[in-house]
């Protein structure tokens, strides 16, 4: 594991949680962390077609306060992509394109 932190930007930490579920990802945290990050963000990764689709974020309180949902190995915080937020956080940096 990482201890709960992916990145960290302008003093804020980031998690980025991975799913390989498509159809209905939920973005899920176990109830007590090292550490709550600032910003989880939900992203579904596809490996072997190279692809990858970001779901949306949700904020530490959000998380925090997400329903508790046991899916067999114990109970996680659970958010469904219609709890996110879409896109990123304000807070971030935008991308700026380098190609010319």
């Amino acid at each position: 594991g990482d201890g709960g932190v992916d990145f960290e930007y302008a003093g804020k930490v980031i998690d980025i949680k991975g799913t390989i579920h498509w159809k209905s990802p939920h973005l899920k945290q176990y109830p007590k962390p090292k550490r709550w990050a600032d910003c989880y963000v939900l992203a579904a990764v596809d490996v072997g077609g190279k692809r990858a689709k970001l779901f949306g974020w949700a904020g530490r309180d959000q998380m925090q306060t997400a329903r508790l949902v046991d899916y067999g190995y114990g109970e996680q915080r659970s958010l469904t992509v219609a709890d996110l937020m879409p896109g990123l956080p304000s807070w971030l940096p935008k991308r700026k394109d380098t190609e010319k």
